[in-house]
């Protein structure tokens, strides 16, 4: 019965690291710094640093620039005096794409961090388990 089921993706895994832009271009990783999870569809990869386990930052296109540069946000939520849900996108960062990687800068961390482009295959992820 197995044989009718199509698996379908919940989210694709990129990793990100720090690094720096070598004078020739080429992007140089170091010390991973958490994943980045994109849903099948969405323009908005939400961000898991592993430095603050409990915040999820989001990465998407800045629609007011060029189409290569993005920023990050932050989302507030918060209940108003009524008790109704509020939410509020707080730009904590910026980037742009480099070759196969976005680097982005967030305003309270020293070091660029840099997102792969290309998901983690299935077969990565299991072997990381």
């Amino acid at each position: 019965m197995k044989d009718n089921i199509i698996p379908f993706r919940k989210y694709d895994r990129f990793t990100m690291t720090r690094g720096s832009v070598s004078p020739s271009g080429e992007v140089i990783e170091r010390d991973p710094v958490g994943f980045a999870f994109l849903k099948p569809g969405s323009k908005m990869f939400r961000l898991k640093i592993w430095a603050f386990p409990n915040v999820s930052y989001f990465l998407t296109q800045d629609e007011k620039s060029e189409l290569d540069q993005y920023q990050v946000l932050a989302l507030e939520e918060y209940h108003s005096s009524n008790g109704e849900l509020k939410s509020n996108w707080n730009k904590v960062g910026q980037g742009q794409v480099i070759g196969n990687f976005i680097q982005f800068k967030i305003h309270f961390f020293a070091d660029d961090i840099f997102l792969c482009l290309f998901p983690q295959n299935e077969k990565e992820e299991s072997i990381a388990i």
